[in-house]
């Protein structure tokens, strides 16, 4: 089951009190692990473009 299906689950009223804390857990984790994700993505995408901006200085110089 999908953690949409899972979250569906609990606002449909379909999960018990423990179903619904540790879907709710999950997803959380999920949440902090995406974040950390495109933190990640944004600081390799910024010195990226730190280092083509030094080596097109370096090709001109």
């Amino acid at each position: 089951m999908s953690v949409k299906d899972k979250l569906n689950a609990i606002t449909s009223g379909q999960a018990s009190a423990e179903e619904s804390a540790a879907i709710a857990a999950e997803a959380k984790a999920r949440i902090v692990y995406l974040e950390d994700t495109v933190r990640q993505l944004q600081r390799d995408a910024h010195m990226a473009i730190h280092i083509k901006l030094c080596a097109d200085a370096l090709s001109d110089a």
